[in-house]
């Protein structure tokens, strides 16, 4: 019996520190087009330069009841928001340079969803901000 509960003692820590493990994602995984389910486009160059169209400006700025799409250019950076048990604690900061169809700020962090239980490893499957609070519905961009 003692045999058995330290068999099961060290599968659970083994799930555990598999779960917690991390990672960091690299400019190279992150690069690349990414795209939304209603045509709003993202990319991703390796050199630190994004360009982004159609975004919602409802979702973005949390204008409800505006229809208004915008885009833009400028530069992207990954950066960690230090949370260690945080699903997505990666963020791609985008700072925009020029923007289209935009009145308000001009900085977005879009969270970095991987896969695994805690969706915290590679691969990288796609780019989200929450649609109203956080924990709810995501807007997504999934890489292409």
């Amino acid at each position: 019996m003692v045999k058995v509960n330290t068999l099961i003692f060290s599968l659970v820590i083994f799930v555990i520190a598999a779960c917690t493990k991390k990672y960091t994602p690299t400019v190279e995984e992150i690069s690349g087009k990414w795209a939304s389910s209603d045509g709003a486009i993202l990319i991703l160059k390796p050199n630190g330069t994004f360009s982004a169209e159609g975004f919602p400006d409802c979702i973005f700025n949390l204008s409800r009841d505006s229809v208004t799409r915008f885009g833009g250019y400028g530069v992207w950076d990954i950066k960690n928001t230090g949370s260690s048990w945080n699903r997505a604690s990666w963020v791609v900061e985008l700072d925009y340079k020029k923007q289209t169809n935009f009145k308000y700020g001009a900085e977005e962090h879009l969270l970095i969803s991987g896969s695994g239980f805690t969706e915290n490893a590679p691969p990288w499957n796609n780019l989200f901000i929450w649609k109203v609070e956080e924990g709810g519905d995501r807007y997504e961009f999934y890489k292409k």
